[in-house]
């Protein structure tokens, strides 16, 4: 017993000395999480820009937004103002939304930098412009560098190299871009620049009196690269296209970028609560974090001393191939061949994505061309599956040997594929 009390206090001593250790050394720890705060001194934090942003506001007419945009956000306007938004994901109530786009209307320039844009505000705004089109987020492209350009004459220059930088070493990157079918130039959207000269990551539509501007890349905002001559420049370049006048900057429909992934209805969660503010102080975080290792280690030497024998309970089974199979005899015995064909190419193409970063949304001449490359299998197996599932999309039933013709096929090439 004794010797369990030295150890417990022992424990205590050395977690103690350690955080107070990591309170008071005089370095600071970079944060490379891609926050965009208006405060923030990090790689990825956006204190720069904000300063960039202030000089071309007049004097005092910068405002930072840190309540929602329906309480914030003016619906009328006397001049001509700007919103702005640069973060990894942004989340809007449906009254923050209608707000927004009341202050387009009323002449207000819109400009949203992000890699996650609020579906209802996107959606709202297809539902005006583009006919039968739904939004489907944008598209996106890995690897470890990109260049940006833009498309006005007066703008174009030599195009602004960047790459995601983590502890000073480059990594690979997804780079969002706006598809093309998205733009209904009927509606009036323009493309303003472009990644790698080839696809869409500035758009503009106009929006009764205003305009609404949706960019894909806020990493290019960002403090590590607004600290390079080329990065200042984009940027200045970019936001040349909003007019002069008071800028509204928000700060508080800002959210993590996995955080906007989630359910629409973990979203009604409050993001300003008290765990919030407490995480923000570096003081209270780690008391914080001293109050649960405490409570850790009181239920560990504690519930050691009282809690019972815990029986030994049988190993989970993975029952993942037996469901697999189980489905598949349902299909077979219903003589359902066409649905279970469908569900063997959706793992299919849900196999290439994962493993070679090939999207199967178009599937045409130049995805076919790839997929050969990058898997190395036979290019015959692989034209037969296309077409097999282009004659199985457009039928309504499937005989026996086309579905065993199918399941040869998509055997060899998980067999066979690099």
């Amino acid at each position: 017993m004794k010797n369990k009390r030295i150890l417990l206090i022992g424990i205590i001593f050395i977690a103690s000395l350690a955080i107070l250790f990591m309170l008071l050394r005089p370095e600071k720890r970079l944060n490379w999480r891609e926050t965009y705060k208006q405060t923030s001194k990090d790689p990825y934090g956006a204190q720069v820009l904000a300063e960039l942003l202030k000089k071309r506001a007049k004097s005092g007419d910068f405002h930072i937004l840190k309540d929602s945009l329906t309480a914030s956000l003016p619906a009328d306007l006397e001049q001509p103002a700007s919103y702005v938004f640069v973060g990894p994901a942004t989340y809007m109530s449906e009254n923050d939304v209608a707000r927004l786009l009341a202050f387009a209307g009323q002449g207000g320039h819109v400009f949203m930098s992000s890699k996650i844009m609020p579906y209802s505000l996107v959606t709202e705004l297809y539902a005006s412009s583009c006919d039968s089109l739904s939004w489907d987020g944008y598209s996106y492209f890995g690897d470890t560098l990109a260049r940006l350009s833009l498309a006005h004459p007066d703008l174009k220059g030599a195009p602004f190299s960047l790459s995601y930088v983590v502890r000073n070493r480059v990594d690979y990157y997804a780079w969002n871009y706006i598809a093309d079918n998205y733009f209904c130039e009927s509606q009036g959207w323009a493309k303003l620049g472009f990644v790698n000269d080839s696809v869409a990551n500035f758009a503009r539509l106009p929006y009764e009196r205003g305009y609404i501007y949706l960019h894909t890349t806020p990493l290019a905002f960002s403090n590590y690269h607004l600290c390079k001559a080329a990065g200042w420049k984009y940027a200045s370049q970019v936001f040349a296209h909003l007019p002069d006048g008071p800028v509204y900057w928000d700060e508080y429909s800002k959210v993590p970028e996995m955080a906007a992934q989630m359910p629409a209805n973990s979203q009604r969660l409050s993001r300003r609560g008290p765990l919030q503010y407490i995480l923000s102080q570096p003081s209270l975080t780690w008391a914080w974090y001293l109050l649960l290792l405490a409570a850790l280690l009181f239920l560990v030497f504690r519930g050691k001393r009282r809690q019972r024998i815990i029986p030994v309970l049988a190993q989970n089974k993975n029952t993942s191939l037996e469901f697999v199979q189980i489905m598949g005899r349902l299909y077979f015995l219903q003589n359902n061949h066409r649905q279970l064909a469908m569900q063997m190419l959706k793992l299919f193409f849900l196999h290439v994505r994962e493993r070679y970063n090939l999207q199967s949304r178009d599937i045409d001449e130049a995805f076919v061309e790839r997929l050969k490359a990058r898997s190395e299998v036979k290019s015959d197996i692989i034209d037969k599956i296309i077409l097999l599932n282009r004659n199985i999309a457009n039928s309504q039933f499937m005989s026996d040997n086309t579905l065993m013709e199918l399941n040869r096929y998509i055997d060899h090439f998980y067999k066979n594929c690099k």
